[in-house]
C-alpha cells in the first residue's frame, strides 16, 4: 500500500533520509535512532520507504493504541531494544504521550533531527530552477523572505512550479503562496516588474483585510473608477467563506482568470528617460587613505555624511517623482548588496539641478567594512522611477548595449555591476573615542592579563621591585552605556600611566556569560546569528547541556565551578570573563581543572581499548568520547547573504585547551622570575 502525502512533506521525508542515508546503511545491531515531528499520514510514508530501503532496520511507530506490524507499544519497545537483535528506527508521532517516553530520549535514541530541512530543501529546490528563469525566482523569494512563513511558503511555491514547469507566466501566476494575486505578466516589462509587484502587494492586501465590507475594501484601492470594481465584489461574495489571502488568491488563478493581475488596470509608469546620478559624497570625517577614501567614526557618536546626487530632467521636471531613498550597500565586487535605508527625503519644488541629503552611520547600527550609498526617486507608491540607470563604467554600459542589441531578452539584473545611482565606495572604520583618566588615553589591549605583565615590564626597565598592581578604585569594571553596542568596553587602571581598556564583541561576551553561569555543567552553547551584521542581537542563544554530565567525575564539575566563580567575581559586579580575568592569580585553580580534566578524558580512552567490555559499553564510549568533542564549544548558525544556511564551530574561551595556552604563556614569560 502506498500512502499519500503533501508532496511539501514527501520531499522534506526523501531530503531527511537522503541527509541520513549512511547513518541508516551503516546501522549495527543495537544502534537506536528515532524521527519526530510528523503525523500518522507522514509516518506511514516513512516507515513504508524505509523497510524497502533498509530492511535490515527494525522499524515502528510508537503507539499504545493501535495493534498492527506497523506500529509498536512503549513496552514492546524496551524489551526490542535490549535484545540488540537489528539496528532499530522508532518514529514518534508529533502528538504522542505515552507513559514510558523517556525510554526513548536522546541518551538512548539518536534523533534523526529535522533542524534546517526546510532551509537544505530550499536550497536543493532553487539548484534545479533553470539559469534563464533564476534571477526571477530569486527576485520573488527575496522580496517575501521577511514574512512569517517565508520559508515554507517558498518551498511550496517552488514546488509548485517544478511541477507546472518554470515559465514567465508560472512564476507570476502561483504568487498567492505569499498571499498576492497571480500575475501572468509579470515579467513581461522588465523596468516595471518592481513596480507591479508593489502594485500589487497592496491591492491583495486591501482584498484581504477580511475584518472590513467588501465595499471599503474596494473604495480604498489605487485603481480607475467603474474599471475592474464589480468584478471584485462578485469574486468577494462568491467566496466570502475563505479567511485566508493565500487561499483566496488560489480560487483566482483556478477559477477567475479576468481577475488574473494581467487584467487590472495599472497605472503606467514611464521610466525609460528618468536618469539619477549620485555624484558625490562628502565628510568631515573622510580621509583619502592610500586611494581609499575611510570614514574614520568616533565610537561615541554617528558621522555625517552628505550624499549630493542629480536627476534627468531635473527634479523639478518630473511630476511623478515624489520622493528619494537613500540605501546604505555593502561592497561586494559588483553590484552591492543592501544593508539598510538610512533616509527617506522628499522632492521640493527647488528649481536646482540637484539634491543633497546628509544621512548618519552610527558605530552602534553600522560595522566596519566597505560601503556604498544608492539613492532612488519614487513615485507616490514607492514604485523605483530610475528604474533604467546606466551602469556607472562607461565600458560596461558599452558591453551593455551591444549584448542587449544581439539578444533583446536579456535581463539588466544579469549584469552585476554598480549604476550611476550608486556613490563611490567608502570603508568605515570605527575609532574608540579618547576616554581619559587623568588626560591620559586609554591603550587597548586584548585582557587584563596582558595589562599585568605590562605594568610588571614597566618595574624592570626601572629596575625596581616588582609589585602585583591594584586596580584604581574607578576601574576594574564595564563601561556600558544605556544603549547596546557592538563592542563592549572594559576598564582597567593601576594608575596614570597604565590606564587600559579591553574591547570585545559585545556578542562574545554574552556566550561567555552563558557558559560561566552553567558552572555545575558541561555543555555546548547554541546561537543563531542574524545575517544582517549590524543587529546587535543574536536570533538566539542558549546553553544546551551534555550527555556527559551523566557519567563526568565529580571532582572536575567542582573544579570548574571554582574556577568559573573566580572568573565572574575577579571584578566588583561579578561579571567578569576570561578576558577581564588577571589569570596569573588563577593560574594554580586552571592547572588544577585542567589536570583533572584530562585524566578523566584519558581514562575514557583507555576503557575503549579494554577487549572485556561489552560492544553496547564500546558503543556508549564512542558516543561519549564524540560528544566530549563538542563540549564547551559554540555552535553558531547563520544565513551567507545568498541565503545559504551555513555553520561554524568556535572554541570557547573558557575551553580546557585555550585554558592550557593561557597557563603555557604564564609559565613561559614567568620562569626564571
Amino acid at each position: 500500500m502506498h500512502t499519500s502525502i503533501s508532496p511539501y512533506f514527501q520531499e522534506i521525508i526523501d531530503l531527511l533520509l537522503e541527509l541520513n542515508s549512511a547513518e541508516l546503511l551503516n546501522a549495527k545491531p543495537g544502534h537506536c535512532m528515532k524521527i519526530t515531528g510528523f503525523g500518522e499520514a507522514e509516518l506511514n510514508y516513512i516507515l513504508e520507504k524505509v523497510r524497502k530501503t533498509y530492511p535490515r532496520i527494525d522499524s515502528f511507530i510508537i503507539s499504545d493504541d493501535r495493534s498492527s506490524s506497523n506500529h509498536i507499544s512503549a513496552s514492546k519497545l524496551i524489551e526490542l531494544r535490549n535484545k540488540e537483535e537489528k539496528p532499530l528506527l522508532i518514529l514518534i508521532p508529533a502528538s504522542s504521550r505515552t507513559a514510558a517516553e523517556d525510554s526513548y530520549g536522546n541518551n538512548t535514541f539518536k534523533d534523526l533531527s529535522l533542524d534546517d530541512i526546510e532551509a537544505r530543501l530550499k536550497i536543493k529546490m532553487l539548484s534545479l530552477v533553470p539559469v534563464e528563469w533564476y534571477s526571477n525566482v530569486v527576485f520573488i523569494l527575496k522580496s517575501f523572505e521577511k514574512q512569517a512563513s517565508a520559508l515554507s511558503n517558498a518551498i511550496k511555491y517552488l514546488l509548485e512550479l517544478k511541477k507546472q514547469g518554470f515559465t514567465s507566466e508560472s512564476i507570476g501566476n502561483n504568487l498567492y503562496f505569499f498571499g498576492l494575486i497571480p500575475d501572468s505578466k509579470l515579467f513581461t516589462v522588465e523596468l516595471q516588474t518592481k513596480a507591479r509587484l508593489n502594485f500589487n502587494m497592496r491591492c491583495s492586501s486591501l482584498m484581504a483585510t477580511f475584518n472590513k465590507p467588501i465595499y471599503d475594501r474596494i473604495s480604498e484601492m489605487p485603481i480607475e473608477p467603474n474599471s475592474i470594481q464589480p468584478y471584485i465584489v462578485n469574486f468577494l461574495k462568491a467566496e466570502s467563506g475563505i479567511r485566508n489571502a493565500s487561499q483566496l488568491f488560489q480560487r483566482i488563478l483556478e477559477n477567475y482568470p479576468e481577475l488574473n493581475f494581467c487584467n487590472w488596470p495599472i497605472p503606467e509608469l514611464d521610466t525609460k528617460g528618468i536618469k539619477l546620478f549620485t555624484t558625490e559624497i562628502s565628510s568631515t570625517d573622510f580621509k583619502l587613505e592610500e586611494g581609499t577614501k575611510v570614514l574614520h567614526a568616533n565610537s561615541t557618536r554617528a558621522s555625517k555624511v552628505k550624499v549630493k546626487f542629480n536627476t534627468q530632467p531635473n527634479p523639478s521636471e518630473i511630476s511623478e517623482l515624489r520622493s528619494f531613498r537613500i540605501i546604505l550597500m555593502r561592497v561586494t565586487g559588483g553590484a552591492g548588496e543592501e544593508v539598510t535605508v538610512l533616509k527617506k527625503i522628499k522632492n521640493t519644488t527647488s528649481g536646482r539641478s540637484y539634491r543633497e541629503a546628509t544621512v548618519e552611520l552610527h558605530p552602534n547600527v553600522v560595522e566596519e567594512g566597505s560601503y556604498f550609498f544608492k539613492v532612488y526617486a519614487e513615485d507616490e507608491h514607492g514604485n523605483v522611477l530610475n528604474a533604467d540607470d546606466e551602469f556607472k563604467e562607461a565600458s560596461i554600459q558599452m558591453e551593455w548595449e551591444r549584448q542587449k542589441t544581439e539578444n533583446p531578452d536579456l535581463l539588466k539584473s544579469s549584469f552585476d555591476f554598480k549604476l550611476t545611482c550608486d556613490s563611490d565606495d567608502f570603508h568605515f572604520q570605527v575609532e574608540e573615542g579618547e576616554e581619559l583618566l587623568d588626560n591620559i588615553r586609554k591603550d587597548k589591549i586584548h585582557n587584563v592579563t596582558e595589562a599585568y605583565f605590562k605594568f610588571r615590564i614597566e618595574d624592570l626597565r626601572k629596575g625596581i621591585r616588582l609589585q602585583s598592581p591594584v586596580p584604581t578604585e574607578d576601574s576594574n569594571t564595564w563601561q556600558d552605556g544605556p544603549k547596546p553596542k557592538q563592542l563592549a568596553t572594559f576598564h582597567i587602571a593601576y594608575n596614570t600611566r597604565h590606564n587600559y581598556q579591553v574591547n570585545i564583541p559585545s556578542k562574545l561576551r554574552e556566550l561567555e556569560w552563558l557558559f560561566l553561569n552553567n558552572a555545575n555543567e558541561i555543555g555546548t552553547v547554541v546561537c543563531e546569528l542574524s545575517p544582517n551584521a549590524s543587529e546587535i542581537a543574536f536570533r538566539s542563544a542558549s546553553f544546551r547541556s551534555s550527555v556527559l554530565n551523566s557519567i563526568i567525575d565529580t571532582d572536575i564539575v567542582s573544579l570548574r565551578q571554582q574556577l568559573f566563580k573566580s572568573i565572574l567575581q575577579s571584578n566588583i559586579a561579578g561579571n567578569g570573563i576570561v578576558e577581564t580575568t588577571n589569570l596569573i592569580y588563577l593560574r594554580n585553580q586552571i592547572e588544577a581543572y585542567i589536570l583533572s580534566w584530562s585524566s578523566w578524558v584519558a581514562q575514557l580512552k583507555s576503557k575503549l581499548g579494554d577487549k572485556l567490555i561489552s560492544n553496547e559499553e564500546k558503543e556508549e564510549l564512542q558516543r561519549f568520547l564524540a560528544e566530549l568533542q563538542f563540549s564547551d564549544l559554540i555552535k553558531l548558525k547563520t544565513n551567507l547573504p545568498d541565503g545559504t544556511p551555513i555553520e561554524a564551530l568556535l572554541l570557547s574561551p573558557i575551553h580546557p585547551l585555550r585554558l592550557s595556552w593561557f597557563v603555557q604563556l604564564i609559565d613561559h614569560i614567568t620562569i626564571g622570575k
